[in-house]
């Protein structure tokens, strides 16, 4: 039996809005009583190949599919949030002076985990703990996939955080990972990435910055200081670079694959990794 995507309306009373809310069934839900592990996605309008308006994919149940023919994962269920162009003030931590905008990703995961997660675990057969719920996004839903890690390892341990917009408020990221409490890395895993071909930050920054808000540059010291804070390179921290990534769907969705792989499978090593010579 194929994938199966089903669409809810969901209102949030913490944000006060409403949003469709995708979510992929595995292929043997209706075949069982079994209750599976949970994906949260952010971008939710961008993830599926036959759901949402935007023009790129990540085609996630296609990848999903893959994994499951292949037996390199367990079945479970992919949560697609949509984000009703809001996303630079419900996706970060703090005001940017440059953008105007942002400070509302503690109120976001509040939604997440107060609102939607209670309303899905009881409509849908999904284990709840976080030793079975994962958290991913990219750009700044990569931002805010950190913040849950930094934050809310109460409800996720397995986060996905694929080129982060680390130039969000003058890096403040960086700030915030040398106050990183070590507890977020206990039992815990974190995929980081970036493509080697991204630009350099916000449209806003001006030409002279762009070497300094390098994306890649920003994310070598991000998980280097994760690394001294207690993060296990290759073991509960994964970090990747693309070589011919861009900041685009397509690219974030071909690295899906190997993300989830090291998420949720015992063992796995990435296409894109570097070889240990070179690092």
């Amino acid at each position: 039996m194929a994938n199966e995507i089903i669409t809810e309306k969901f209102k949030s009373n913490i944000l006060q809005n409403e949003r469709d809310i995708y979510i992929l069934l595995p292929p043997g839900y209706h075949a069982s009583e079994a209750k599976y592990p949970v994906l949260y996605m952010n971008d939710g309008q961008n993830i599926f190949s036959t759901v949402g308006n935007w023009h790129k994919k990540w085609n996630v149940d296609i990848v999903m599919q893959r994994l499951y023919d292949e037996r390199a994962i367990p079945e479970m269920i992919v949560v697609g949030i949509t984000h009703l162009c809001k996303r630079e003030y419900e996706f970060t931590p703090t005001y940017d002076a440059l953008v105007e905008n942002g400070g509302g990703s503690q109120k976001y995961l509040q939604f997440i985990t107060d609102e939607l997660k209670p309303f899905l675990e009881k409509k849908y057969r999904i284990l709840g703990d976080r030793a079975n719920t994962a958290i991913m996004g990219s750009s700044l839903g990569g931002i805010l996939t950190l913040e849950a890690a930094r934050t809310r390892f109460d409800a996720f341990s397995k986060f996905g955080a694929l080129s982060s917009s680390f130039w969000w408020d003058f890096g403040v990221m960086l700030e915030y990972a040398r106050n990183w409490n070590l507890e977020a890395s206990k039992e815990s895993k974190l995929w980081v990435d970036m493509g080697l071909q991204e630009g350099g930050g916000s449209f806003l920054i001006d030409d002279t910055l762009k070497e300094i808000y390098n994306p890649v540059n920003f994310c070598r010291v991000f998980v280097n200081i994760l690394m001294k804070k207690g993060y296990n390179l290759n073991e509960n921290l994964k970090y990747v670079e693309d070589p011919n990534g861009i900041h685009d769907e397509i690219c974030w969705g071909r690295r899906f694959y190997d993300i989830m792989k090291f998420l949720f499978a015992s063992s796995s090593s990435s296409v894109f990794e570097k070889k240990e010579d070179k690092k």
